[in-house]
């Protein structure tokens, strides 16, 4: 484990994760920052202060003063005269200690400690006990060095230790990062590690500082085994599991916060959105691995895996879900901040999805009806990022195509999620085309945005083709009940919950919007829905749909309903 553990170490960037780390582990080894880096301020050499007992000596207390960098300590950066260690270590005796540390610390022993994810090389090993011998006897000061090896140590003994992180965890994390370059892998070691971490060990639920410490760490050691299947993906190249990985990272952490009544919790939360922006760092090197596959004619075709007629569709429907996850998010991160950056990363990613759709048909062909998933996430972000135009394209060309593709009996898209039906069409063995579409929540989906974005002539169209081709299908809705949340962040909800059927459409737009108000009033109400509640986290909702597979909680396009429809600028 510490050989997993040192690799991973030496990938980690000094500002925003090694030193990040740092301060994880010195709170399991109950040594408790009391200062850290701010960007843009002079720190007078020392990245990190720290109070605690130290490990070295049977747990005296000390103050702790850190000098991070990352990779190898060598002459260069011993001796540089800005950045370098030497440099450093002067200002922290000359400055940091006489002037900076607070007073009420100034009994307790100090002790200087160089940290890096890398190793103090021979070239500069008798500079650095030099330096320690003779300033150390004249400043009464400790000096010590925590490199690659140290830190691996430590992580190992108070990350991973036997309560939080047995041999068992251990084990599957070496099975994950075995496998995770296989393309057929379901990431079941890490799924099954996310569990035992944080629901089969049974966290404590009370108020104590103890069992705060320990919740946290068991959040804290999901959040490091998600960076280190993350770094492990980056080198195969293979960016995907990290994806699925960080979306069920997110949401199993969620629900133990739900079960455990942390949604408030300052530290829970904050935790958990340490975990967010994880999964947000995941969300786009997966973005900029697509882009540029977006923007060229079936770009998506052959990409990642064989470019057939059954994959092409499935992969593009899968890009538009983590698409559409993405752009919502950072629409949902303005309205809640205001920050005009995440706006334009808004926009971008709108931009992008509006490429795929222009340029890979198999946009306009979903395999599944369960694909209703990512029309509707996908039209959300066009709806948000002010694409009405092309929203109202693609939902007319889903509405012509998938009606082309039923009167071929060929690609259409099927009420089944079993992969071996879509085989069974593509060879002409499957059931009847009458049977494999016997319902659809796709046309009422469709339906609804038609009323959102007002296309009566869109909307018109598709009541025509409904009756006339898919008589048969039940149009339904799903909508959540007060079970649904026991089971929405951990598996398939749609057992849960209620389907609604609408037969037949209503011959107007104003009566689809009719319903949607009538049959809201008789349901369960959203908030009660923990990531839909006013403490909510609204991105939840559609990550543990795309996940899943659940249908997304209506809500999410309802609420739009009585909204005036997006100009071509942006924004809502």
């Amino acid at each position: 484990m510490r050989l997993i553990v040192r690799d991973y170490l030496s990938m980690l960037k000094e500002s925003g994760e090694l030193d990040a780390l740092l301060g994880d582990l010195l709170l399991c080894m109950d040594i408790e920052p009391i200062s850290k880096a701010q960007i843009g301020v002079r720190q007078h050499g020392v990245d990190l202060a720290a109070v605690g007992p130290d490990p070295d000596e049977t747990g005296t207390e000390k103050v702790f003063l850190f000098i991070v960098k990352a990779g190898d300590i060598n002459r260069s950066i011993w001796d540089a005269p800005k950045q370098g260690i030497r440099p450093s270590l002067n200002e922290v005796l000359d400055v940091y200690l006489p002037k900076r540390l607070d007073e009420k610390y100034a009994c307790l022993p100090k002790k200087v400690v160089v940290c890096c994810n890398g190793d103090l090389k021979q070239e500069v090993d008798q500079n650095w006990i030099a330096f320690k011998e003779k300033e150390g006897k004249r400043h009464g000061v400790d000096f010590d060095f925590w490199g690659g090896d140290k830190l691996s140590g430590y992580i190992v003994t108070y990350f991973l230790d036997e309560y939080l992180f047995p041999e068992t965890a251990r084990t599957k994390i070496r099975k994950t990062l075995a496998l995770v370059g296989l393309p057929e892998y379901d990431l079941s070691h890490f799924y099954s590690l996310i569990e035992e971490t944080l629901f089969e060990r049974q966290l404590p639920r009370g108020k104590s500082a103890s069992a705060s410490r320990k919740r946290l760490k068991a959040i804290r050691l999901v959040h490091l085994a998600l960076r280190i299947l993350f770094t492990w993906a980056q080198e195969e190249n293979y960016v995907k599991p990290a994806v699925l990985a960080a979306e069920y990272t997110l949401l199993r952490v969620w629900d133990c916060m739900r079960v455990l009544n942390l949604l408030r919790n300052k530290k829970t939360v904050t935790e958990f959105l340490r975990i967010y922006n994880t999964y947000q760092d995941i969300l786009r090197m997966y973005y900029n691995k697509i882009q540029t596959h977006c923007q060229v004619r079936d770009g998506l075709f052959g990409w990642g895996y064989r470019g057939d007629e059954i994959e092409y569709p499935l992969r593009t429907f899968e890009v538009i879900g983590i698409l559409g996850t993405l752009g919502v998010s950072q629409f949902y991160e303005f309205a809640a901040t205001g920050d005009e950056n995440r706006l334009e990363n808004m926009r971008s990613v709108a931009e992008t999805l509006v490429s795929l759709l222009k340029n890979n048909p198999s946009a306009n062909l979903p395999p599944f009806d369960g694909h209703s998933i990512e029309i509707c996430i996908g039209l959300l972000l066009l709806h948000y990022a002010g694409r009405r135009r092309e929203a109202a394209q693609w939902i007319d060309d889903l509405i012509g195509k998938i009606c082309i593709a039923y009167r071929i009996g060929q690609h259409f898209p099927i009420a089944s999620d079993s992969y071996d039906d879509l085989i069974a069409l593509e060879i002409g063995q499957a059931e009847s085309k009458e049977k494999l579409t016997d319902c659809s929540t796709i046309f009422p989906l469709l339906a609804q945005w038609c009323a959102i974005l007002r296309l009566e002539e869109i909307y018109a169209g598709l009541r025509e083709n409904v009756e006339r081709f898919f008589p048969h299908s039940t149009l339904q809705v799903w909508y959540p009940d007060e079970n649904s949340e026991t089971v929405l962040y951990k598996t398939n909800a749609s057992r849960t919950g209620v389907a609604i059927k609408i037969e037949p459409l209503p011959s107007e737009i104003d009566d689809v919007k009719d319903h949607i108000r009538r049959i809201q009033k008789s349901l369960l109400d959203p908030t009660e829905i923990s990531c839909l509640g006013k403490r909510g986290f609204l991105i939840i909702g559609l990550i543990a749909s795309r996940h899943y597979r659940t249908p997304v909680m209506p809500f999410y396009w309802q609420s739009l309903v009585d909204h005036e429809s997006q100009g071509e600028t942006g924004g809502k």
